[in-house]
């Protein structure tokens, strides 16, 4: 897991992760996994995060590209996970804004730790 100090900190784009072989782009993942001491508050923070994100005809949240899927099978005592998908050419600004997005929602809460890791690519 690509993880930064246990405070919240920014995920930097990684070029190198995102560009391989597939000339459309691929399709990329960074999963975020949210964690706080006290559950209510990481799920609150999520869920305002969510809610501030406009939902297409089938309630997937996201703009520009990408989207935020929540990932309730993978919640822990005290984290929440959401990934953040995109693909195409536009890829590596596609995932800066999600992750630019849900850093700048997700730090306002206090004690909330952030941890990014970047999965496997899929080909589109």
């Amino acid at each position: 897991m690509d993880s930064h100090a246990p405070y919240p900190a920014p995920w930097r784009v990684d070029l190198d992760w995102l560009w391989g072989t597939d000339p459309e782009g691929p399709v990329a993942t960074l999963r975020l996994h949210v964690d706080h001491d006290d559950a209510a508050v990481a799920s609150a923070a999520v869920a305002r995060f969510l809610a501030d994100l406009p939902a297409d005809d089938h309630g997937m949240r996201g703009r520009g590209g990408w989207a935020a899927i929540p990932r309730p099978e993978l919640t822990g005592a005290t984290s929440r996970v959401l990934d953040l998908v995109c693909g195409g050419e536009d890829v590596a600004d596609g995932l800066r804004e999600a992750a630019e997005a849900a850093f700048e929602s997700l730090s306002t809460t206090p004690a909330i730790r952030l941890q990014w890791q970047q999965l496997p690519l899929a080909t589109g």
